[in-house]
């Protein structure tokens, strides 16, 4: 599974929080406001919803140890879902059938969210090789085509100790605070 949910909505509120300080996203009321930023929660954590019902059955049903025998429809899904292609083409779509209007702005965030909350740090952070195989490629379907795949070669940033580990690392910990500060300034930034 990728980071622990709060990493993702941490990263994904301050995200939306950008989006909404710097103008990208134009908004109108409290109500509005709070859609937005529950959009980028929502958005953060959306590529690794795939992921649940696989987790869930490892875990409680088949009792091994979560995430070590990925089947194909899960290994696909999670490739789709942490597409940067996927993405930037749903982002794409999205503005070309919702010109204006809320519904335009609250899918917009959703959608950078996802792509820079959810698969982006996944990027930076899926990292060992032994977890390569049921890695995604971030490139789908792309990847498959000419076999190549986005990755970073930090080892200290991989923050999996073993599959289905969804503790929380202590540098993760230390993002957290420190995204949580950068929305606050944003969230200040936006009221003044």
């Amino acid at each position: 599974m990728a980071q622990t949910f709060p990493t993702h909505a941490v990263l994904g509120v301050t995200v939306a929080q950008a989006m909404l300080t710097t103008g990208i996203v134009q908004i109108h009321g409290p109500l509005e406001f709070v859609l937005a930023l529950s959009a980028g929660v929502f958005g953060g954590g959306a590529p690794d919803t795939v992921m649940l019902p696989e987790y869930y059955w490892d875990k409680y049903v088949k009792r091994i140890q979560p995430m070590t025998e990925e089947g194909p429809v899960t290994m696909f899904l999670k490739e789709v879902t942490h597409s940067v292609f996927t993405w930037a083409v749903a982002i794409f779509l999205w503005s070309m059938f919702f010109p204006a209007g809320e519904m335009r702005n609250l899918g917009l965030v959703f959608l950078f969210c996802a792509l820079f909350a959810g698969v982006v740090p996944d990027v930076f952070t899926h990292t060992e090789e032994r977890f390569r195989k049921t890695d995604p490629t971030f490139l789908y379907p792309i990847s498959h085509i000419v076999g190549i795949r986005i990755r970073c070669h930090k080892p200290e940033w991989e923050y999996r100790k073993a599959h289905g580990d969804r503790s929380m690392k202590e540098w993760e910990k230390s993002l957290n605070f420190w995204v949580s500060v950068i929305f606050l300034v944003l969230f200040l930034m936006y009221f003044i």
